[in-house]
């Protein structure tokens, strides 16, 4: 697992902003329910001892077509704690199985897609 987001707000006992821009025009990406920005706000989060009532996850992508401005998922931190888990079971598929594949939406920027097998 590995990524980078671009900025972050932290209102400690308030709300964590992570905020992602994403330059592409082609593929609008939601940041609802979206695994990359969980995975940056649970490490955020984690970082800071989950002290925050709330987590909004930003994706700015201005090169959209329609594009009306930044749009957020807001998601309690409670419910961010659970995606933990979520990602440990992932780590443990890969560590036990690291020969199984799983095609899905998540290859359409991968760079082995094209020997993948």
């Amino acid at each position: 697992m590995f990524g980078t987001f671009d900025s972050a707000v932290v209102d400690h006992f308030g709300t964590l902003n992570v905020i992602d821009f994403k330059y592409g025009a082609g593929h609008a990406v939601s940041p609802v329910k979206n695994l990359q920005m969980i995975f940056y706000g649970v490490g955020l989060a984690h970082l800071y001892q989950w002290n925050f009532k709330r987590v909004r996850l930003w994706v700015v992508q201005p090169r959209i077509k329609g594009y009306d401005g930044p749009t957020y998922w807001e998601v309690p931190t409670l419910e961010l704690k659970t995606y933990v888990d979520f990602f440990k079971r992932a780590v443990d598929r890969v560590e036990l199985n690291p020969n199984e594949f799983v095609e899905g939406g998540h290859c359409h920027w991968c760079k082995a897609k094209g020997i993948c097998p």
